[in-house]
């Protein structure tokens, strides 16, 4: 019976972790629509899992402490078939809320706790427990049961790929809830049959002992630790499971925010991140703890040489350095966690180590989430985790490795060394942003990086120096003041904004990451303009024209704007003409605002409502507007719940019977017309689009930018005379894309195969 324990075993951790990494995503989706897309429900979401986690986990320390195998198992079991009597299948939560408030966090942490917080506590718990019962049997590896914890993470990393890749793009949430509650009983069976079969005599081959608490086994004399935990060895788990958890996002945060807010980007360091779990915990890792540690400092200089190098004119190549990013990132992971594992401790302090881990996993995620967009004005969790996380490479404890630090003369020597890092790294970064910064040659600023990168890895051999000087220079950017063109750069829990003259094209941008949200002219005669995607010779400047055709002259119009940016559409309205911009983001709102940044709103008027944009239309009266212009970001496209069947719904019940629906569209990365062209079908409307390009305004040196606008009407009378206008022409269907809902979407059908230039 023992050569089925190892299969039994494997598949409950399989499933187990695969449900887990399922659930999230999924009834994220479920929310999202009642709360608007704000990262704030994300943020709150992750939280709670991430302290549903640490429950799991301290269940499972305290059953393992306190009970036996045996008795762990029924109760496991009968937890279990509790959740699937009275909780399951997972039912979409109803109402909605004010984001303007602070109930919705409560209200969102209290649906989470009621609706799926006991079954993922419970699920949270079965790797720990199970592996602790594989290290009490009787099979020949029970004493080594840690190559369990690599098969728990190949089911979540096959969680977190199928979901997006198959799961989403052919059920609904509705299916999803089903096949997921499907797969909760079969996990219950396989409970059943582990308590039966793998529990059936307990006691490892070398130490047998029934029916009591995980005993000691046989070690392998060639780990390195002590038979009990001392709070070195418990620190150490915490920062090194702490440090890629921070790294991980913050690279995801970076990424999204400084080179490119692709969709879905954050599954590719969050795969690397759990590929280097299955590396570390396998039985024979195919990438050994010695060989990770050699390669590291490779790919992290150059890094860093590449971070600080960005401001040297050399922007073109910004896309290039996503894969050095990545294998950093990737390669720094498989240290820490190689090195986790090197550090484990015996299968009897099973759990304990398991719970230190979720610990340092949901201290990195909090700080992340929380406490650095409160703190820092730019992405700097990322230098930070990634200097810290270097600054524990093996080396600093005497039972992991030589102390090379411990050295005086190399001591003083490294801090001698870091010291000139920093000093040449600011001097590099002041002569970037400062007043000679168009005169210091190139050839001076790459020289002074390339000697900066090899003192750098002159001290790869002493950690903690290597990771303060790395983060040092990674910083250095921010330390340094900012250039007088950088008019204000804040961030929140929306993202980075950043408010910049662009004096050689004689404007002030805003853009939000590395989305721009808007333009003003600089010359005070010329601020009234709209410009950037707004323009008048652009999709969105034909709609307001169509507008000012069927206006009557005793009427004034009322126009809906989801999405402030700039405020540049402000100045298509006037005294018979009412705009309103719902905006999710204060901050959006206090830059627009603010008359020594933007004048559109100062100048031309409209009304501000901070929400989200769907929420807050859900309470306006029906049939206002003649016209709503959807133009929300985010990740560099209009969020999902916003382009659903309900949500054109909305938009229709509050347009007058001839009112349009203009959305902008322009994106890098999505093809939104079948999108729009499946909704306009489904709701027996009419659809146009124009793909407009860029160029200068006429008469002056002021740019505009390439957009992609489509409008929708309940008739073609609705679209007045923009069907005859150059440019404009029907939305193209695309056979087999559905029509998206709260409950369906797929973004992996609409990936654009080509990159337009906007």
């Amino acid at each position: 019976m023992t050569a089925t324990l190892i299969p039994l075993y494997s598949i409950t951790l399989l499933l187990s972790s695969g449900l887990l990494f399922l659930v999230q995503p999924m009834f994220g989706r479920m929310v999202l629509p009642l709360l608007g897309g704000v990262p704030a429900v994300w943020i709150t979401a992750m939280l709670f899992f991430q302290t549903a986690l640490l429950a799991g986990y301290g269940y499972a320390y305290v059953s393992n402490r306190h009970l036996t195998p045996r008795v762990q198992a029924v109760l496991h079991g009968l937890l279990l078939v509790g959740c699937l009597a009275l909780i399951l299948p997972l039912q979409k939560p109803v109402g909605d809320h004010d984001l303007t408030e602070t109930a919705p966090v409560v209200w969102l942490l209290r649906t989470l706790a009621v609706t799926v917080g006991a079954p993922f506590v419970v699920l949270s718990a079965t790797a720990p427990l199970v592996q602790g019962w594989f290290a009490a049997s009787r099979h020949s590896r029970a004493g080594s049961p840690y190559f369990l914890y690599a098969v728990s993470n190949v089911g979540s990393i096959a969680a977190l790929l199928g979901y997006p890749l198959l799961i989403e793009p052919e059920l609904t949430l509705a299916g999803q809830s089903w096949l997921w509650s499907l797969g909760f009983a079969v996990l219950t069976g396989l409970i059943a049959l582990v308590a039966a079969f793998g529990l059936g005599q307990t006691g490892s081959a070398t130490t047998t002992t029934t029916d009591s608490p995980i005993s000691a086994t046989t070690i392998d004399s060639s780990r390195n630790h002590e038979a009990r935990p001392d709070w070195r060895h418990r620190l150490l788990w915490l920062g090194l499971a702490a440090a890629p958890s921070s790294l991980m996002l913050g690279l995801t945060t970076y990424i999204s925010t400084d080179i490119a807010a692709i969709p879905l980007i954050w599954v590719v360091p969050l795969a690397l991140y759990l590929l280097t779990f299955i590396n570390a915990f396998a039985r024979r890792p195919l990438i050994s703890l010695g060989v990770a540690n050699w390669l590291q400092p490779f790919p992290v200089v150059i890094l860093a040489l590449i971070y600080g190098a960005f401001g040297i004119r050399v922007s073109g190549i910004l896309h290039l350095a996503l894969p050095v990013h990545l294998v950093a990132f990737w390669v720094t992971a498989l240290v820490c966690h190689g090195r986790l594992a090197a550090l484990k401790p015996e299968p009897r302090h099973l759990t304990e180590f398991y719970l230190w881990i979720s610990v340092g996993g949901a201290i990195g995620g909090l700080f992340n989430a929380v406490i650095a967009p409160g703190l820092f004005w730019g992405v700097w969790e990322y230098p930070l985790a990634l200097g810290l996380a270097c600054a524990l490479r093996p080396g600093l404890v005497e039972s992991d490795g030589p102390n090379i630090e411990s050295n005086t003369g190399t001591r003083h020597l490294g801090w001698g060394l870091a010291a000139v890092i920093v000093a040449l790294t600011m001097a590099a970064e002041w002569l970037k942003s400062g007043a000679e910064a168009s005169q210091t040659p190139v050839w001076m600023l790459l020289g002074i990086y390339g000697l900066t990168g090899l003192l750098l890895f002159a001290l790869r051999r002493t950690p903690i120096m290597f990771g303060f000087s790395l983060c040092l220079m990674l910083l250095a950017g921010s330390l340094v003041p900012s250039s007088d063109a950088v008019r204000l750069v804040e961030r929140n829990f929306f993202g980075l904004l950043k408010v910049v003259d662009r004096v050689d094209a004689g404007i002030r941008t805003l853009q939000h990451g590395t989305t721009l949200h808007g333009a003003q002219s600089l010359d005070p005669q010329l601020r009234r303009i709209p410009l950037t995607y707004f323009s008048r010779l652009g999709g969105l400047g034909d709609v307001f024209a169509e507008l000012d055709r069927r206006q009557q002259p005793s009427e004034t119009q009322a126009v809906g704007v989801i999405g402030l940016g700039a405020g540049s559409l402000a100045c298509y309205g006037g005294p018979a003409r009412r705009l309103t911009f719902f905006e999710i983001d204060p901050a959006v709102i206090a830059v627009a605002r603010n008359p020594a940044l933007f004048h559109f709103l100062d100048d031309c008027g409209g009304e501000t409502v901070l929400g989200d944009g769907r929420l807050s239309l859900t309470g306006r009266r029906g049939q206002e507007f003649e016209a709503l212009v959807v133009d929300a970001f985010s990740s560099d496209s209009i969020p999902v719940h916003l382009l659903t069947l309900e949500a054109f719904q909305l938009y229709f019940d509050k347009l007058t019977a001839t009112g349009v629906l203009a959305l902008h569209l322009s994106n890098r990365y999505l093809d939104l017309e079948p999108v729009i062209a499946a909704a306009a079908q489904a709701l027996g409307a009419t659809a146009l689009i124009r793909e407009s390009k860029g160029g200068t305004l006429p008469g002056t040196t002021l740019p505009y930018t390439a957009s992609i606008v489509a409008v929708i009407a309940r008739s073609p009378i609705g679209l007045g005379q923009l069907a005859t206008q150059p440019g404009w022409r029907p939305v193209k269907p695309r056979t087999g894309l559905r029509p998206w809902t709260d409950d369906y979407s797929n973004l992996i059908q609409i990936l654009r195969r080509t990159r337009p230039a906007y």
